[in-house]
């Protein structure tokens, strides 16, 4: 066969590389490891027979080199001409041979390495020089006999190695065909559609870089280690290192493959579905930059002033630059670029600052307060314009508030001038009833006529009170009158009025309470009101043969909680049942005027607390919220 790369002669294993890997091995071991144990060794040996002739005690240097001994003991028989084809000479300092194992036998390759070494006997850094020698024939059954036999393998099936080679390069490039046809393709109901999911919906150009610097990461691990990981099959695998090898080469090759793959059907994907351009995210951040631009532009009477001083102070220092480049007149460069970037950061602080003065304008008026006006005289440009907006925006809030609060003050008087004209004549028509009665003895018809006349006067004369009490507490015409309340103190108190008033409708009051007295600062008449309200509202409207409970708790507030199951489908939500004269008997046939949780809500705000009903299915559950008033420091003892 014509000499070349598939030749004999090209396939000596004595001028191959993978020998000159695997001495390079065994001679950075010899003298990183075997030669500073047998340096240290030796110098043990001389201390301990110079400790014996001088009669000094020698323990310490025998028990160190009764350490030593095995580790030098196994590298010398590993080494020794009996179990390997390796020959080696240890030359240090000034050609001097330190150990040797060559006799000066034929050999067929020899190869010399040098390291410089760290030798903490002598205290300072050795250069070691390893000659090897390796035998030819190769007779001991070592790591060079069983590396020549891989090599060996190799060339015999080196055109076994072409063919399977080119065979599997047409497989993937037929399988690559088929994947990028058959890419994305699913059958929803029917019909053939092109589905884009999971990393496929990447960004392409995103995607393709973090291929690439995974391939690049793969190619780093190959370049980088692939003579490494030769190295440990050479020294752990023994015959079978070219299989390992050839399957870790391999399995990287299919890595790569399986990369290209993915790459190639997503971009087929996305070009079926003609929406590559759009999902690249340089074209989305081109667009947003473009969309930038456009901005700047329209935008350009806010910022004309900062960029035109940028632009002059820019080339005046370029144009200091490039025709007045002189050493001595660097100092003005740096000077002219330094105001330039001085005035364009001043131009965009003042703009900034009037950004934020606008912001914080925006935010006080989120906030509730209309009252306050800015300044439009420090704004200029489109900034004075939008400050001018916005004034004009608080005064017609003002106004639309200032107009929704004189209709509700005009429609609360109203309510209370003619629930005070009702009053009056409901008055009569109470105490003429009552006399009537008082006045003669009447048939059973007459009676019932007085008896319903009686119950509905009633019922209008609380429905009036409720409505002028309503109109006071929604006004703030009320003025609480605040002190400190125990809250389990007062409770028990209101529930030992209402045990027995649930209990003849049917209901049971649990009432609990923490150990420690729960103290709050509000209007005990106004207190009485509200739970008399809620109270009443539970004897209503409650599912009959149930408990209602009422608990105190203290947190960060003192908490008050009623519950109870309501008897009536609720469809509607807490907010609604504060609302005036909703009631959750929608069909309106229980007492009450649908104002209880109305004043209660008022009067509960009156006094600085919070109310939250909270309906679930028939769960009905109100709670209240008051700070808890500070402790009050006991009289000091005279």
């Amino acid at each position: 066969m014509a000499a070349g790369f598939y030749s004999q002669k090209e396939w000596d294993y004595f001028k191959s590389g993978s020998l000159s890997r695997l001495n390079y091995l065994n001679a950075s071991e010899i003298a990183h490891t075997y030669y500073p144990n047998l340096y240290r060794y030796r110098m043990l040996e001389e201390e301990r027979k110079a400790l014996t002739e001088g009669s000094g005690s020698a323990d310490r240097v025998s028990a160190e080199l009764d350490q030593l001994y095995p580790k030098i003991h196994q590298d010398q028989v590993r080494l020794s001409p009996e179990n390997t084809n390796l020959r080696f000479s240890i030359i240090v300092g000034d050609s001097n041979i330190f150990e040797s194992t060559y006799q000066g036998e034929d050999y067929g390759s020899f190869e010399t390495y040098s390291f410089t070494i760290n030798n903490e006997d002598l205290g300072q850094q050795e250069t070691v020089q390893i000659d090897m020698y390796l035998m030819k024939p190769l007779t001991v059954a070592d790591s060079y006999y069983q590396d020549s036999w891989s090599y060996q393998k190799l060339y015999d099936i080196r055109y076994l190695v072409i063919v399977q080679g080119v065979l599997s390069w047409v497989g993937m490039v037929a399988v690559m065909v088929y994947m990028i046809c058959a890419a994305g393709h699913v059958e929803i109901e029917g019909r053939d559609t092109i589905v884009q999911n999971g990393f496929h919906l990447i960004p392409f150009d995103l995607l393709t870089l973090l291929l690439v610097g995974l391939a690049n990461l793969m190619a780093y691990i190959r370049s980088h280690y692939s003579s490494s990981l030769m190295d440990f099959f050479h020294l752990v695998r023994g015959s079978q290192v070219f299989n390992y090898y050839a399957l870790s080469i391999s399995i990287m090759g299919m890595l790569d493959f399986g990369l290209i793959m993915f790459w190639s059907m997503s971009l087929a994907i996305r070009a079926k579905r003609h929406n590559l351009w759009e999902q690249m995210l340089l074209v989305r951040q081109l667009g947003w930059m473009k969309d930038q631009i456009k901005s700047i532009w329209q935008h350009l009477s806010i910022i004309r002033k900062g960029l035109i001083w940028t632009i002059v102070l820019t080339a005046v220092s370029i144009t200091v630059g490039v025709f007045l480049s002189r050493p001595d007149l660097t100092w003005a460069i740096v000077l002219l670029c330094l105001a330039d970037a001085l005035t364009a950061l001043i131009l965009i602080n003042r703009y900034q600052i009037a950004r934020r003065r606008l912001g914080n304008q925006i935010h006080q008026m989120a906030e509730g307060n209309i009252e306050q006006h800015i300044d439009e005289t420090t704004f200029s440009g489109e900034l004075a314009r939008e400050a001018q907006d916005l004034n004009r925006i608080s005064d017609v809030v003002k106004t639309a508030v200032d107009e929704r609060t004189r209709s509700d003050r005009l429609k609360t008087e109203l309510i209370t001038n003619v629930s005070h004209d009702i009053k009056t004549p409901l008055t009569n028509i109470i105490n003429c009833s009552d006399l009537l009665r008082r006045s003669g003895t009447y048939d059973q018809t007459q009676t019932h006529y007085l008896d319903v006349l009686t119950e509905q006067s009633e019922k209008m004369k609380k429905l009036i009170e409720d409505l002028i009490e309503a109109s006071k507490a929604s006004t703030g015409n009320i003025k609480p009158q605040m002190g400190q309340i125990d809250l389990c103190e007062f409770l028990n108190q209101v529930s030992g009025e209402y045990t027995e008033r649930l209990k003849v409708a049917g209901l049971e009051l649990v009432l609990s309470c923490p150990d420690q007295p729960v103290q709050i600062m509000a209007d005990g008449a106004l207190l009485y009101r509200v739970m008399d309200n809620l109270l009443s509202n539970a004897l209503k409207y409650s599912q009959k043969e149930i408990r209602v409970y009422l608990s105190v708790s203290a947190g960060r507030d003192a908490a008050i909680m009623v519950r109870n199951v309501s008897n009536y489908q609720l469809n509607v939500s807490g907010e609604e049942l504060v609302t005036r004269f909703v009631r959750g008997d929608a069909s309106r046939h229980t007492e009450g005027s649908g104002l209880g949780l109305s004043i209660a809500l008022s009067l509960t705000q009156l006094m600085g607390g919070t109310m939250k009903i909270d309906v679930d299915g028939d769960l009905f559950k109100v709670v209240l919220n008051f700070p808890l008033a500070k402790a009050v420091p006991a009289a000091a003892d005279t």
